[in-house]
């Protein structure tokens, strides 16, 4: 094994800097790259056939940011070079070191995070969902959302599954606007934690908390265009809020993102915008009737790409005694931008109490 000086630096980059290699020309078999970074950046292993006047084969990998990666490939051809883009922000530190040689697979603990660009055999003992809402795999994430829609008429559908009743009022089309809170009750001056996307570009959800004062409309000073959940401690250990919380804009008052019914302190809100840069595969979609009522319901997965028209997919039934459940296959893919809730279409009866939800796998990149 030997160091390939010319593919290899310590030099950090600034935002937008490209470090490119040379070309270089080693008879081992094997090519072994090592790099760590302070910054998201992209790494390009080339390879070339014709004294680096082409290079042909280019293989992409993302970089994620303090989480030190090795990739080991085979070499196709004679040349090779690699080369390291950094595009959002000024590295402080770069550890990029390359190597010639014949090297073994690469192995990795079964307690370390696993990229989705790894070429690492792994073994795992756990199961897939494990591991990733673990974070052992880098560039994917659960979620799991909820919601229930507590009084459905055969005269007020169609409606969605949320805690505000009638058709979710949390997907605007329009600019990022401020988010204020305020509570139907004077008693409820805890902490309000909310997850928001601030634009349609962002690559994913944030988090931001306000410290409610009743019935006042309290500012968050948090602008955005999402909100899809949201949760309420008044420091009590036994006590829940006493009113009804409400999040929407603060000028567009239609645009109500989160109504919090009294003594719960958590939304039920079946709703999601996949964020930018991502792709949401819902591996499983449910629904039900609860409570005394007796009836049925038709529903569907409503999802809305950016810019285009709403579609209504996977259209069910379900009723009192016979719930629904699905799990597609491969999972159903729905791509960066768009807006995904349950709607109720149909109900065969007044006053049903309905509750559903689905699961995504989101997988940036």
């Amino acid at each position: 094994m030997f160091e390939s000086t010319k593919n290899t630096t310590r030099v950090p980059l600034l935002a937008g800097a490209t470090f490119t290699g040379e070309a270089e020309r080693s008879n081992e078999q094997d090519v072994m790259v090592y790099v760590h970074s302070d910054v998201d950046c992209t790494l390009f292993f080339e390879m070339s056939a014709d004294y680096g006047e082409n290079w042909d084969i280019s293989h992409q990998l993302e970089i994620k940011a303090n989480l030190p990666e090795q990739h080991r490939y085979t070499k196709a051809a004679y040349f090779v070079r690699v080369r390291l883009v950094n595009v959002d922000q000024d590295q402080t530190h770069l550890r990029l070191f390359t190597y010639f040689g014949k090297f073994s697979a690469i192995e990795k603990p079964l307690n370390s995070a696993v990229q989705i660009d790894e070429d690492a055999s792994t073994v795992r003992a756990f199961g897939e969902e494990l591991l990733i809402a673990e974070g052992l795999v880098n560039g994917c994430s659960v979620v799991n959302k909820f919601g229930r829609n507590s009084d459905i008429d055969t005269g007020s559908v169609p409606e969605d599954l949320w805690n505000g009743g009638g058709v979710y009022t949390g997907f605007p089309t329009g600019e990022p606007e401020e988010f204020v809170a305020f509570s139907s009750s004077a008693s409820d001056t805890g902490v309000l934690t909310f997850s928001y996307l601030p634009d349609f570009s962002a690559t994913e959800w944030l988090s931001a908390s306000v410290t409610l004062n009743g019935t006042t409309t309290v500012n968050t000073g948090i602008t955005g265009v999402r909100m899809h959940t949201a949760r309420y401690n008044n420091g009590s250990a036994t006590s829940f809020n006493v009113g009804e919380i409400t999040v929407r804009h603060i000028t567009t008052t239609a645009n109500v993102f989160s109504v919090m019914p009294i003594g719960r302190s958590q939304t039920n809100i079946c709703a999601y915008t996949i964020p930018a840069g991502s792709t949401g595969y819902v591996r499983r979609l449910f629904a039900r009737v609860i409570g005394s009522n007796t009836g049925q319901v038709d529903g569907a997965l409503w999802v809305r790409l950016q810019g285009e028209s709403p579609r209504l997919r996977r259209p069910f039934s379900a009723t009192t005694g016979s719930s629904f459940e699905e799990r597609p296959y491969g999972g159903l893919a729905i791509p960066a931008g768009a807006d995904v809730s349950i709607r109720v279409s149909n109900t065969s009866a007044n006053n049903l109490d309905v509750i559903g939800g689905f699961d995504l796998l989101v997988v940036r990149g």
